[in-house]
């Protein structure tokens, strides 16, 4: 799990008014910045208040299906959208007390708003206001994919045993669909459990990175990927290549003892029974991870691997993602890259490494961002356009087993 916070440049003196009769000037670029995130706060305060509104009015109206028809026509959307935005406004003003304070205050937006509501609408409203209370204040600084991954996390650990039945229902209904498209393309859309997901990307992957590493080779890796899958399909290629899905846990989950939601690498939280699943498989290989007295990854336990691989999977393991504050690439696609550069002095080790995705590695070398590591092991951001710091605070690793999963 990531934290992410800001030290966002504030707009002094502006207020709504000013913002909607805000025609003259030039401001340079860091107070432009202040205006763009002001107006977004303004956006959202007025998305209160029409939830507010459309609550109300399908109170007045009374039948919830003609409340939708009308509103679909005054608001020229579709009945679809319409019945959507008044779920969303009931669940603000009886489930979801914290979230709609938020919006009002201008501190969460339409779709973090969305996305809460979303995640806590299968739940009863005993747990949907546990959920609700306990995402805040965090919610308001998470992008929306970090946010659905923070709030699978607090669902898992607040409902387990309504989160393993969900999942059981959910793997019940795994499928595969084809859907056609124009031009004599079509796509092939399968429905499957998150882990093998995971495996089924990870080998794709291999197969055609290997193929490209070969030489010679014109396609491109997603054309490669698409084609490895078609013929593995199909029967026309065999693949030996073993994948792993990687799951962080705590042993007292995987022992039986409680029930604390563990983590999939790639896709995050799972429930606890999904953790004990997959530990016990005849494939699974456990590794232990020390922690300090704050919780945090210090390093593994076990050296079953040369050195350079076990630093590559401690820090993976430890991030997760890539370092950049609203970024969610999966560490295992990321650079581990050195914070203090090589041939500055720095030293190849766990505090001075971390996973940063492509585009962000290249970002921090390019010199538009200076990054620092924080007394916490946090990696702070700071951009030398605006000077403003954005912090992605490594929270503690909390889990103290990581399985190695062999598919």
């Amino acid at each position: 799990m990531i934290e992410t916070e800001s030290r966002r440049p504030s707009p002094a003196g502006w207020d709504f008014s000013a913002l909607i009769t805000l025609t003259e000037g030039e401001p340079d670029e860091a107070a432009t910045l202040a205006l763009i995130h002001r107006a977004s706060q303004a956006q959202a305060q007025l998305e209160a208040v029409r939830m507010r509104m459309l609550h109300r009015y399908s109170r007045l109206h009374g039948d919830d299906r003609t409340a939708r028809d009308e509103l679909a026509c005054v608001e020229r959307v579709s009945t679809a959208k319409a019945g959507n935005d008044l779920r969303l406004a009931a669940a603000l003003a009886t489930r979801l007390p914290q979230t709609a304070a938020a919006l009002a205050a201008g501190s969460v937006n339409y779709d973090q708003v969305s996305r809460i509501a979303r995640a806590t609408r299968v739940l009863s409203a005993e747990h949907a206001h546990a959920v609700d209370a306990a995402v805040f204040p965090l919610a308001a600084e998470k992008t929306a994919r970090q946010l659905g991954e923070f709030l699978r996390w607090i669902i898992a650990k607040i409902d387990p045993r309504g989160a393993a039945d969900r999942a059981r229902k959910r793997r019940a209904g795994r499928r595969v669909a084809v859907e056609h498209d124009q031009d004599e393309m079509s796509w092939v859309r399968a429905y499957l459990s998150s882990e093998d997901a995971l495996a089924i990307e990870e080998r794709l992957d291999l197969i055609a990175r290997s193929v490209k590493g070969a030489g010679g080779e014109v396609r491109s890796i997603g054309q490669l990927r698409a084609d490895a899958m078609r013929d593995l399909l199909l029967g026309k290629f065999s693949s030996k290549v073993v994948t792993h899905v990687y799951v962080a846990c705590n042993a007292t989950t995987l022992l039986g003892l409680d029930d604390l939601p563990g983590t999939v690498r790639g896709y995050g939280p799972i429930s606890a029974e999904k953790v004990r699943e997959l530990g016990y498989r005849l494939k699974a290989l456990w590794s232990g991870v020390l922690v300090d007295e704050k919780g945090y990854a210090q390093r593994l336990a076990t050296k079953k691997y040369r050195p350079g691989a076990l630093l590559a999977e401690f820090v993976r393991l430890r991030d997760q993602t890539c370092t950049f504050p609203v970024c969610m690439k999966p560490s295992q696609l990321s650079d581990i890259d050195h914070l203090v550069p090589f041939d500055q002095g720095g030293a190849t080790d766990h505090r001075n490494c971390g996973p940063r995705c492509r585009c962000h590695h290249l970002a921090k070398q390019s010199g538009l961002w200076t990054v620092t590591r924080g007394v916490d092991g946090e990696d702070i951001w700071l951009s030398t356009a605006t000077g403003a710091s954005y912090v992605n605070r490594a929270e503690p690793l909390i889990p103290e087993v990581a399985l190695k999963v062999a598919s």
